[in-house]
């Protein structure tokens, strides 16, 4: 919508599987029934605008700043703002390989690499 152009094949495949993969959750695969509560439709809502606000805003910095520099500053203060709400210390289950393995899994390869391949696509 900002370069004012069609979104290519890929992007329309993203934007059903993420469609797609939205409504599953929501319905937990019965389409009958939709399971949301109203905080659940708040941070979505926001998370979407958040989305789209650190998609466009660096736009300047990343003429500048490399994208990894870009990334790990901004993860580093995300994490410092959002201790602040939630002691990232407080662990209330005992972690085994598996819960370490898939925390990790999330951390590099749905936030990092997912982050750090979008920052590198802008021109």
């Amino acid at each position: 919508m900002v370069k004012h152009k069609r979104p290519s094949g890929l992007e329309l495949i993203s934007i059903l599987f993420a469609i797609t993969g939205t409504s599953l959750i929501v319905t937990k695969g019965d389409f009958s029934s939709i399971i949301l509560s109203p905080i659940a439709l708040m941070a979505g809502i926001t998370s979407a605008l958040c989305c789209v606000f650190y998609t466009l805003q660096p736009r300047k910095v990343l003429s500048k700043y490399s994208s990894t520099n870009v990334m790990g500053w901004s993860m580093l203060f995300g994490g410092i703002f959002i201790s602040c709400f939630n002691n990232p210390l407080d662990i209330p289950r005992e972690i085994n390989l598996y819960t370490l393995s898939a925390i990790l899994s999330m951390i590099l390869f749905g936030t990092v690499l997912a982050s750090l391949l979008l920052l590198l696509k802008k021109p």
